[in-house]
């Protein structure tokens, strides 16, 4: 399912159906898979990657990571 980003969607003809990009067309049709479109403002459908960051911002344990060891331990 793809949101409305000109990778994906070109634009949305008089009756809102999708036109889309014949690269991602082409793309679909050689690994067989049939791309869908999330509608405008249907927020139900939309957020999953920007959610996934926003998880990872706000986890516990986050904060700066060193890659650097700071003991023999380490």
């Amino acid at each position: 399912m793809y949101d409305n980003m000109k990778t994906a969607v070109v634009r949305r003809d008089e009756n809102g159906q999708p036109e889309w990009n014949q690269g991602l067309l082409d793309f679909a049709r050689l690994t067989g898979f049939t791309p869908t479109v999330c509608w405008p403002y249907r927020t139900q459908t939309k957020g999953k990657v920007e959610r996934s960051i926003r998880y990872i911002k706000t986890m516990p344990l986050s904060g700066p990571i060193s890659t650097e060891p700071t003991s023999l331990a380490d």
